[in-house]
C-alpha cells in the first residue's frame, strides 16, 4: 500500500465521520514524528517493519458553523 492509497482511505473516512457529526483533524506532525521516533511507533502499536502513511484524529465538535 502506498501513501496515495492511505490518503484516499483517510479522505473517505473523514467524509463518513462528518456525516455522523464528528469532526476530523489531519495530523501531519504525528505522521512525520512516527517516521523518526521508535518510541512513538511502539506507543501507537505500529510494528517496526511498518510505516505511518497518514494520521487523523476524530471527535465531537464544541463549535457548530
Amino acid at each position: 500500500m502506498d501513501d496515495s492509497n492511505c490518503a484516499g482511505a483517510l479522505y473517505h473516512c473523514s467524509l463518513m465521520v462528518h456525516t455522523l457529526g464528528i469532526g476530523v483533524c489531519c495530523n501531519g506532525s504525528l505522521e512525520n514524528t512516527a517516521h523518526v521516533s521508535a518510541e512513538l511507533k511502539k506507543c501507537l502499536g505500529i510494528p517496526k517493519d511498518h510505516e505511518c502513511s497518514g494520521a487523523i484524529t476524530m471527535g465531537y465538535q464544541n463549535i457548530r458553523y
